[in-house]
């Protein structure tokens, strides 16, 4: 009987989570609900302990034609890029995640802002991207994987599909009704694999209050979720699930935003599941063109 507790202690596997930049960005035209324009965006993740890992992620978006109509309101093709890269992190018994460098190409439809200007009211953009992601090899993560009978692909293809939408609190809708101090953004993330059978898809909702001036806070809400046919749950339990949620601070100015929060995640595993009492720390700049 003194032993019961080890054993039970030794059972527990790590929730094996290969999604290390899923969530860095709502999309890549994300600048067309938050600065109303097609631009830049530095996404930056700070894992703490026993949360997820460090992650980074570079993302831009250009119009097909730079040439606007006359009246206030814009809706254009668009194309656009992204790149990043994660930590490898383990934590025994928690959590299990490999690092990643990943690439995107995105084609999409937006809804901008001619004047290039914060206050734009109802926004929204709608893209396809296609993806790769790539193991980052360095330190004992393959020794570690390899342990937990874990196979990193080299190239790992899938086709996302987002989209999104926002009311600014700063701005006026489309029938020029005035801004309110609460308002909201919804964005939807789809992604079908090219090679393997893992399905993924978020739902992310963002409530946002005007606390003073340009100065907004955010609540961010979201659930993402994982499915495959060819799980392995001898050695690490699947992720099915997280959901993810905490407060940021947003200041825009101009054509510029900066935003830092915290971000608390529970992670569901086909077997286990964890809470991360450590949140990791977020931060996205954004400058529009």
């Amino acid at each position: 009987m003194l032993f019961l507790p080890v054993q039970t202690w030794a059972e527990l596997q790590p929730v094996y989570s290969p999604h290390g930049t899923e969530l860095i960005y709502p999309g890549i035209l994300q600048n067309t609900t938050t600065l109303g324009h097609y631009g830049v965006a530095l996404n930056g993740r700070i894992g703490t302990q026993r949360n997820d890992s460090s992650a980074f992620a570079l993302a831009g978006s250009f119009p097909l034609s730079f040439r606007f109509k006359e009246d206030d309101r814009n809706s254009g093709w668009a194309f656009g890029f992204a790149a990043g890269i994660s930590e490898y992190v383990y934590e025994p018994q928690l959590l299990l995640s490999p690092g990643l460098y990943f690439w995107e190409f995105m084609i999409g439809r937006g809804s901008n802002h001619s004047d290039r200007n914060i206050r734009t009211g109802l926004l929204g953009f709608f893209e396809v991207t296609i993806k790769d992601e790539r193991p980052n090899t360095k330190g004992d993560q393959a020794k570690v994987l390899s342990d937990h009978n874990r196979i990193v692909e080299e190239h790992r293809y899938s086709l996302n599909f987002r989209m999104g939408t926002s009311f600014s609190p700063l701005g006026d809708g489309l029938v020029r009704q005035k801004a309110g101090r609460f308002s909201s953004s919804l964005f939807f993330n789809a992604s079908l694999p090219l090679q393997n059978d893992e399905l993924r898809g978020s739902i992310h909702y963002q409530g946002l209050f005007k606390t003073w001036r340009n100065l907004i806070t955010i609540f961010d809400l979201g659930v993402f979720g994982s499915y495959s046919t060819n799980r392995t749950l001898d050695e690490a339990d699947d992720l099915k699930s997280l959901i993810f949620w905490g407060p940021r601070l947003e200041y825009r100015f101009s054509r510029q935003s900066f935003s830092l929060g915290a971000q608390w995640k529970h992670f569901q595993g086909a077997r286990e599941h964890h809470f991360k009492a450590f949140p990791s720390i977020n931060s996205v700049y954004q400058l529009a063109f």
